[in-house]
């Protein structure tokens, strides 16, 4: 690690985090409500859901983190955390970094952050948990990635970490350009850096219904057009919009317009 810690930085290839720790707390499980006054000796990612956390330390930087809101704690610093409510809950990692090679330092984020988006967090941490909760060297290495990815999106801008941008629109741009290819949400995944099921969560909360859905929905518009616009057959255009089967093509039709597309 940057031995200045006036300057909070990190090096970048030192993300390779051996995780120490992870719990995602609901209210029913909140047999605590109160920590003393410790040192951590690693860092902690922490994510209030419902409720919140009072942090108090020594350096004067007390807050009451609130839901949608993400705290890093780096190792040495003292701090006592209270839960404003009973029915709290939140997700939490420790881990440390191992050692690299030199490489050219970054800032730090501030010590915490608010998510206007916070699902995509969730979701990761959600993946992290279950992958620390399952013993195995594969798992132990996900676990890490995934702490990574979670460090690495609390580095990046608010535009782009998550919140305030619409990536919905992006996403459907990217389905319609490429709506041939049948793209889904492990297709989104993979273009956008998102959880499949955050994708999924956005797209039924913006739009009220799955990548998936939007997909056989626009090319059910699309085969309209060329019905009734350009006079092609039902299996000409079938083929045209690449369907396995006329039958098929007619089962996508009939659940979007409600009536075969012989009927247009």
């Amino acid at each position: 690690m940057h031995e200045n810690k006036n300057q909070r930085k990190i090096l970048l290839n030192e993300l390779q985090p051996v995780v120490h720790y992870v719990a995602v707390i609901r209210p029913e499980e909140n047999r605590c409500t109160a920590w003393k006054k410790r040192t951590f000796i690693d860092w902690q990612i922490q994510m209030t859901l419902a409720g919140g956390i009072r942090y108090e330390s020594g350096d004067g930087e007390d807050f009451v983190l609130a839901p949608g809101e993400i705290a890093l704690m780096p190792p040495g610093i003292e701090i006592s955390q209270t839960l404003t409510e009973r029915e709290s809950s939140f997700c939490c990692v420790h881990f440390l970094f191992g050692e690299t090679a030199e490489c050219e330092p970054v800032q730090l984020p501030p010590r915490r952050l608010s998510l206007a988006e916070p699902e995509l967090f969730h979701s990761l941490f959600l993946r992290l948990y279950e992958a620390f909760r399952t013993p195995g060297s594969v798992t132990e290495a996900l676990a890490s990635g995934l702490v990574r990815e979670i460090f690495l999106r609390m580095l990046l801008p608010e535009s782009v970490r998550g919140n305030g941008a619409d990536p919905v629109k992006r996403m459907t741009a990217y389905l319609n350009e490429h709506l041939l290819e049948r793209p889904g949400r492990m297709a989104l995944a993979r273009e956008f850096h998102f959880a499949p099921e955050y994708i999924n969560q956005l797209f039924r909360k913006q739009l009220g219904m799955t990548p998936g859905e939007y997909v056989r929905r626009r090319l059910a518009q699309r085969a309209y057009r060329l019905l009734a616009g350009e006079g092609l057959s039902v299996k000409e255009t079938a083929d045209r919009l690449g369907f396995s089967s006329p039958f098929y093509f007619s089962r996508v039709f009939r659940a979007v317009y409600g009536v075969p597309p012989s009927r247009v």
